[in-house]
Parts: structure tokens; sequence; C-alpha cells
């Protein structure tokens, strides 16, 4: 595990962030020829999201993240 500061950490390559909203949450990235994926999970909203797909360019991952990041702003407390 390594820790970068109080919002962001490391750990087995999974990301650990602290989210005013979401609370605690590991993320993790990755993908092969052609394909990417990401995964979340949220254990503040007992909540795991998975998102896959078979394409890959340079925008993939941010138009993937973006598609999360309203999901998760939709999310009521």
């Amino acid at each position: 595990m390594v820790k970068i500061d109080d919002t962001f950490s490391s750990g087995y390559t999974w990301r650990v962030i602290t989210d005013e909203k979401l609370g605690t949450l590991y993320k993790h990235h990755g993908g092969v020829f052609r394909a990417q994926c990401f995964i979340y999970i949220i254990p503040k909203y007992n909540l795991g999201v998975f998102i896959i797909t078979n394409q890959s360019g340079v925008n993939t991952a941010k138009d993937m993240q973006s598609v999360l990041d309203e999901i998760f702003g939709s999310i009521s407390l």
C-alpha cells in the first residue's frame, strides 16, 4: 500500500480514493488490445460497478470515466 495523500492511495495497483460524497472507494482500470474496463467498489453504498468495452482508442478511458462520473453524480445521499 502506498499512501499519496489523505484522499489517494494505491494497493496492489488498485486506487484507494477518499471522496466527500462516496466515501472510501476502490477503483481499477485495465485492458488488453482493443478492450478496456473499469471496476469500482464503493462500500458506503454497498455498490460495485463494472464497465467494459470492446473499443480502445485515445479517448476511451476518458469517455468511460465520464459515464461513471455521471452515474456516481446521480447517487442520492
